[in-house]
């Protein structure tokens, strides 16, 4: 026990320690492409605020956007896209020729090439879910996929956590945490500013069940304690 508070107090200090030389400033302008549900789906992992005009650093794409121009030009010029979400046709609309994407039918999870430097902090853990779905593959057959066109890149998941019912079928609620956490990483990895409530917490007393409203994605329920049913 002693140890493990000793433990803890180095981590705080090391992280307060951090905060006095913060790492250089790697955000992006964005915005974002897409219907009102997707916005606020992405507002709901902490990324607020995108810019009004489309002519920003990172494009973020998903559904329910009034039309798919072809971003091929900008892209090539080194503007990073990520795309949520999308069909095979708004994919070959947005990018002709190059994604060459197919939409595919009652289809499980696929492990993904994670060896690129936008799939940073990902694993095939995050790219698994429990169930069968519908969603476009790239001309790699891949879910989950980085395409470079010109000087920018476009990276596709075709799977969104929404997409992952856990309210109707109690066993998606890991799929859905770990799909939410695909989606922040590679928002925050193509530099994507995140709105966080941890230096917030620093300055405030405590409050009860405070992994509410901030980095749990679900109210927590008693099931997701993988130890619950076993007493060792």
């Amino acid at each position: 026990m002693v140890l493990m508070i000793k433990n803890s107090m180095r981590m705080v200090a090391n992280l307060l320690q951090s905060l006095e030389n913060p790492p250089e400033n790697k955000l992006r302008s964005w915005s974002i492409l897409g219907g009102e549900t997707f916005r606020n789906e992405i507002a709901k992992l902490g990324f607020r605020n995108p810019a009004a005009s489309l002519d920003t650093q990172v494009l973020v794409i998903g559904p329910g956007a009034e039309k798919y121009p072809d971003l091929t030009r900008m892209v090539e010029g080194g503007t990073r896209v990520l795309c949520f979400g999308l069909k095979a046709q708004e994919l070959n609309a947005l990018f002709p020729g190059k994604i060459n994407a197919k939409d595919l039918k009652n289809q499980p999870s696929r492990l993904a090439n994670l060896n690129y430097p936008e799939f940073a902090g990902i694993s095939n853990m995050d790219t698994y879910f429990q169930t069968r779905l519908d969603y476009a593959v790239t001309k790699n057959n891949a879910e989950l996929d980085r395409i470079m066109i010109g000087k920018g890149s476009v990276v596709i998941c075709s799977v969104t956590a929404d997409r992952l019912d856990y309210r109707r079928l109690f066993h998606l609620r890991t799929s859905f945490r770990r799909r939410s956490n695909l989606m922040s990483r590679l928002l925050n990895n193509a530099g994507v500013p995140s709105e966080s409530v941890l230096l917030k917490r620093f300055a405030e007393s405590p409050k009860a069940k405070p992994w509410l409203n901030s980095f749990y994605v679900q109210e927590p329920v008693d099931e997701d304690n993988p130890y619950r049913y076993y007493h060792w």
